[in-house]
């Protein structure tokens, strides 16, 4: 499919110290088309404590549709094949705002279950995201618009919220900003965290005070979600 995974993920394998205690696999946000050459500061962090940090180059327009799964699900495959991770080394998903909704909707369709899942100001509801701002809808028609089922219910079905009986049964982070005017707290994460817990999973909802989209403001905020990602690593974390 591919001839090397620098092609299509940036991996930071060459930063990792000691042996490697779970794969953490971060997505981008809408209309990010960058190629990393290095980590940011919080996977120079899990990488110290044995991550592997992994971030795919997916359509800046894909969401998590039919295909962005299948090129992840390669990713993820050639990753732990080719980096000599064991397969029950835990694949951790992180990501805010589209990439929120990218980790969220890998959970749902990827072909590895997920350990955790720990997303920032997601964009849950699809139907509702499409026509929340002006800049969305061409996205959407691009990622869902010629697939093989019907545009609303191709939207429905890579809905997390829409599907929450469907999760993988793992522990979720779920952080919100109070402030966030680009992702509408109250139609996305407050939404799925009821659904998901009315279906019996475990979500821990941190609603951020004063924090705008996808914008740590509060350390202790940060550190939990660093904190949460750490917690299943394998063995000893320090």
């Amino acid at each position: 499919m591919f001839n090397k995974l620098s092609d299509v993920a940036f991996v930071g394998n060459a930063y990792v110290k000691g042996p490697v205690k779970a794969v953490a696999l971060s997505f981008h946000g809408l209309g990010y088309t960058n190629m990393k050459t290095l980590p940011e500061t919080d996977e120079l962090e899990l990488a110290y404590h044995g991550g592997l940090c992994v971030f795919p180059y997916c359509s800046p327009w894909g969401w998590m549709n039919e295909i962005t799964v299948k090129v992840v699900d390669e990713i993820v495959r050639r990753v732990y094949a080719e980096c000599g991770v064991p397969g029950d080394v835990p694949l951790i998903l992180r990501g805010g705002s589209m990439g929120g909704h990218a980790a969220l909707n890998y959970a749902l369709h990827g072909a590895k279950t997920p350990a955790a899942v720990a997303v920032v100001c997601p964009a849950v509801d699809l139907t509702y995201h499409m026509n929340e701002r002006p800049d969305l809808p061409r996205t959407f028609l691009y990622a869902y618009g010629f697939g093989p089922k019907p545009f609303a219910e191709e939207l429905k079905e890579n809905t997390p919220s829409e599907n929450a009986q469907r999760m993988p049964y793992v522990p979720y982070l779920v952080i919100h900003g109070t402030a966030d005017h680009a992702v509408n707290k109250a139609a996305h994460s407050d939404i799925f965290v009821d659904r998901m817990r009315e279906t019996g999973h475990e979500v821990e909802y941190i609603e951020a005070e004063g924090m705008e989209h996808c914008v740590f403001a509060d350390y202790a905020v940060f550190r939990r979600y660093m904190d949460f990602t750490l917690g299943f690593f394998m063995g000893d974390k320090s």
